[in-house]
């Protein structure tokens, strides 16, 4: 079946066509205001792209940048998710949970999380250390739409755990990370943009989809704590979701350079932080400004309590929790 827009044809199978055309229909959508709402406005961006802060420039970068790349991984990955769970549908987490990012805290502490008693979910970038350290995770999850992300995972010793872990995934997250991962598979349609409104990508992707929204929080290791709360999970726990790095890692290391390194003074992209714990970090506009900000005022604005276990975070305006006491079971 083809479809046109704009002069373009755009092949799908006729399965597929009937079960969108019947979507459109119901919500009275015609194909091409439904294509248009997946299609990005690129000279509106760049006309907007004059009139606000380098913390949405970034933003608005990486949805630019991301956004073939996203609807391409939402392609590939269709008939998986059809066939996948909903992360609505996942159990609640009745014990507590420990989150794990990949920042330094986590590689830190990696010794003193072994005797957490309780649910533990990871990121697909250090799911790997994980296993081979004794740590094996419920879930672990992938947001990044890059097919680089295969790299973390791509391990024969996450075949020997598989049928342990459930992964859950975002809908536009890397086709290559879905494909080899062997395991259960639950997916989620990630907030991008205001999906109370109706022309959004991320009201667009969820009818697409039929899979539950979900603020991400703009990074894989803010998902975790958004997936625990959403599941009920008391308390939650965090370790190397620090949006930060050591205080001497070079700008060209970090994942904002790619941005940064194109402006006339790439260093008022970065920042130096010391946390409430005296401890001096790198870190940078996005994690900062976006991503610091937005997690915390989630944590804060919620009846859940959240331990930090990881010195190296910015995200200091909680309690802090000293790892080494899972060994003695307190949870």
């Amino acid at each position: 079946m083809t479809v046109m827009k704009e002069n373009k044809n755009i092949s799908i199978s006729h399965e597929i066509y009937e079960s969108l055309q019947e979507l459109f229909d119901y919500h009275k959508l015609t194909w091409d205001e439904a294509l248009e709402i997946l299609t990005f406005k690129r000279k509106e961006l760049s006309e907007l792209l004059t009139q606000i802060s380098d913390v949405e420039k970034a933003t608005a970068y990486t949805i630019a940048n991301k956004h073939d790349l996203w609807i391409t991984n939402l392609k590939k990955n269709f008939h998986v998710i059809s066939e996948s769970k909903n992360l609505k549908d996942l159990p609640e987490i009745k014990t507590p949970a420990l989150c794990l990012g990949n920042g330094p805290s986590f590689h830190e502490e990696i010794d003193n999380i072994k005797s957490f008693k309780g649910t533990v979910l990871c990121c697909e970038r250090n799911l790997v250390k994980c296993l081979k350290n004794g740590i094996v995770p419920d879930y672990f999850v992938s947001l990044d739409g890059d097919p680089i992300m295969k790299t973390f995972i791509d391990d024969s010793i996450i075949d020997e755990y598989a049928d342990n872990i459930t992964g859950i995934f975002s809908v536009t997250c890397s086709n290559e990370v879905v494909s080899r991962w062997g395991g259960k598979k639950v997916f989620f349609t990630p907030y991008v943009d205001d999906p109370n409104l109706v022309k959004t990508m991320t009201r667009m992707i969820h009818l697409l989809t039929d899979k539950s929204i979900l603020q991400v929080g703009g990074n894989c290791g803010s998902t975790l704590w958004f997936i625990s709360y959403s599941l009920h999970a008391k308390p939650i726990y965090l370790l190397g979701i620090d949006f930060a790095y050591k205080h001497d890692t070079p700008y060209e290391e970090t994942q904002l350079w790619k941005y940064a390194k194109d402006d006339d003074d790439p260093s008022r992209w970065f920042m130096e932080y010391t946390n409430k714990y005296g401890v001096k970090l790198l870190t940078d506009i996005m994690f900062h400004n976006n991503f610091k900000a937005s997690l915390e005022s989630w944590i804060t604005h919620t009846d859940n309590t959240t331990y930090q276990c990881g010195k190296y975070s910015i995200v200091d305006c909680i309690e802090y929790f000293n790892p080494k006491n899972f060994k003695e079971n307190v949870c």
